[in-house]
């Protein structure tokens, strides 16, 4: 977490999510799955400056959140606990770690109560992603280590001494990859929720280190 965070404030990789969530304009947003929080940290800050309230939420929390972010008090299990009130849910690079029945029904319960659901998935099925999260992933914790929040020393020795670290980056980026959501269960999830009566509107933000998947349902 603290490598994607240092990697996403130093690309600015979801920075062209600002303008989808402006022009949404919730009042109450809820993160789900938040990790380190920086995403949706940098993607809210011009909602945040005319009032809007961020909440960051985790089964896991991270102890060392986005600056200033508001971590929900206690672990939150998508699944199974019961989601804090919001105009908007959001969830960026996690939805892929779900299966196909945990996708629908995250997306069911999120909207349930007439919120919306915001995904952002920067990763999708095909080997120019794969080469490019390789390098990422590899190649990057070398260079963004001694600039990764909060630093630690173990940072330096998990990296330039034992990489260990760096190795279960990669690890972790490239299976990432393999379980992406392709177009076809991009589609069937689709179908599936205007089926039960939502809407849903998709497409492609550009940034200028990947193509950004955005899946609104509302």
């Amino acid at each position: 977490m603290a490598f994607l965070s240092t990697l996403d404030r130093s690309t600015g990789l979801y920075l062209p999510v600002n303008r989808l969530l402006v022009r949404l304009h919730p009042d109450k947003i809820v993160d789900l799955a938040s990790g380190s929080g920086e995403s949706v940290w940098r993607c809210t800050s011009s909602l945040r400056k005319t009032g809007a309230e961020v909440t960051l939420t985790d089964k896991f929390p991270f102890a060392h959140a986005a600056n200033r972010a508001i971590y929900h008090g206690e672990s939150l299990d998508i699944l199974t606990s019961q989601l804090p009130d919001a105009d908007l849910y959001t969830m960026f690079n996690a939805f892929h770690h779900f299966d196909e029945e945990e996708r629908t029904l995250i997306a069911k319960k999120a909207t349930k109560n007439g919120a919306a659901f915001l995904v952002i998935e920067p990763l999708r099925p095909g080997a120019d992603v794969f080469f490019k999260v390789f390098f990422a992933t590899f190649i990057g914790p070398f260079l963004l280590a001694p600039f990764m929040r909060p630093f630690s020393v173990k940072w330096l020795l998990l990296t330039y001494i034992f990489p260990l670290g760096m190795l279960a980056t990669c690890w972790d980026g490239l299976a990432s990859v393999v379980k992406s959501l392709g177009k076809n269960e991009w589609n069937e999830l689709e179908a599936d929720l205007i089926s039960e009566g939502k809407t849903v509107e998709h497409g492609l933000l550009p940034s200028h280190t990947a193509k950004l998947k955005y899946f609104l349902v509302k």
